[in-house]
């Protein structure tokens, strides 16, 4: 636990001292809360000859126990829904049950493997850069999956940069400029 408190508070004291050589040229805070792909920031960095960027997620996502927990319970609830879908397909067949209900039953099936699969989104993390050249997003990199807290430096950047990330969480993107 201190270990953790000593490193963030190394990272935030070199973040500081690096910026105090370069400006900070675009800042922004984004809580995550839903699963998905998510645009953290757009700059431009036309003007400079290097940009450093930080990234740093605040809050973390859920511990492995409480994904581990959820896929248990996403995982039961797929198989009652799978044979209910079984069920509903034979009601269906000998005209017990009209199509909306099997529609239904089709429906439910398809929402829980959804919830199956959101555990792992939840836990993950990632965080990829992109250029931008006549309105098209071109892939750069996709930094470390591992750590909440990251920095990448990009010499002769493009002219427009965009930041994604998927993972639950508080987000801070930091970019700083040399000119």
């Amino acid at each position: 636990m201190k270990k953790t408190y000593l490193l963030i508070f190394i990272l935030v004291f070199i973040n500081v001292l690096n910026s105090l050589a370069s400006p900070l040229i675009f800042k922004s805070q984004k809580e995550i809360t839903t699963v998905g792909v998510f645009e953290l920031g757009v700059f431009d960095t036309t003007k400079y000859k290097q940009i450093r960027i930080g990234i740093n997620r605040i809050k973390n996502s859920p511990t492995k126990e409480q994904v581990e927990m959820a896929k248990s319970k996403a995982e039961i609830e797929v198989n009652a829904a799978r044979r209910e879908l079984i069920r509903a397909v034979e009601l269906l067949e000998k005209g017990v049950i009209s199509k909306l209900e099997y529609d239904q039953a089709k429906d439910r099936l398809e929402k829980a493997e959804v919830y199956f699969r959101i555990p792992v989104e939840v836990i993950s993390l990632n965080i990829s850069l992109y250029a931008v050249e006549n309105g098209e997003e071109i892939f750069l990199i996709d930094l470390d999956k591992k750590s909440n807290s990251q920095s990448f430096v990009l010499d002769t950047p493009p002219s427009k940069i965009v930041v994604k990330v998927s993972g639950q969480g508080k987000y801070s993107l930091f970019v700083w400029g040399t000119l």
